[in-house]
């Protein structure tokens, strides 16, 4: 088990189940956005990217998460008929650099996650993404100016959108091709 995610101690995991808000965020930020190959991480019950696969033509969909939460997903997207689902566990998060992705996602999970792990994973993944969208709060001063930064270095355009979910906020990155 990764100890750079925060464990669940066992306990039930909670999934927020804002995936339509979610996707209408995606929609009204990233107009140019249509489908390709898609990183999730944290992708709960996988209510969001069942929804993404609906709505874009998705060729390959990954998603990332602890081992212990990772088939809650899996399971419910191939049940569903979503069969071009890849996975990665979180201690292998590694293995994904270098990978190119037309968007990374991630909805409410990234100030989850240890603050090295999430520094490194989306320090990779972010210059191989042509669009990425992160919702999430965004008190905390120094991880709210790195986030920024982080965007704005790699990305051309970049929004902030106030969600109506637990102020929470949608930032994402958009290259111009």
């Amino acid at each position: 088990m990764n100890n750079l995610w925060k464990e669940t101690g066992g306990q039930q995991m909670h999934y927020t189940k804002q995936d339509d808000l979610y996707l209408k965020h995606l929609s009204e930020q990233l107009p140019n956005f249509s489908g390709g190959r898609v990183l999730e991480m944290g992708p709960g019950e996988g209510g969001f990217a069942l929804k993404l696969n609906n709505e874009f033509k998705i060729n390959e969909y990954y998603v990332l998460d602890l081992e212990v939460n990772i088939f809650d997903s899996v399971n419910f997207l191939k049940e569903s008929g979503f069969n071009n689902i890849k996975y990665c566990f979180s201690k292998d998060y590694k293995t994904l650099f270098g990978e190119f992705f037309d968007l990374f996602v991630a909805n409410v999970v990234v100030t989850e996650v240890g603050k090295e792990y999430r520094e490194d994973l989306l320090s990779h993944i972010l210059p191989h993404t042509r669009n990425a969208m992160i919702i999430g709060q965004f008190q905390d001063e120094k991880y709210k100016k790195w986030i920024f930064d982080l965007f704005n270095n790699n990305f051309d355009v970049v929004k902030k959108e106030l969600t109506q979910y637990k102020n929470c906020y949608a930032l994402t990155g958009e290259k111009n091709d």
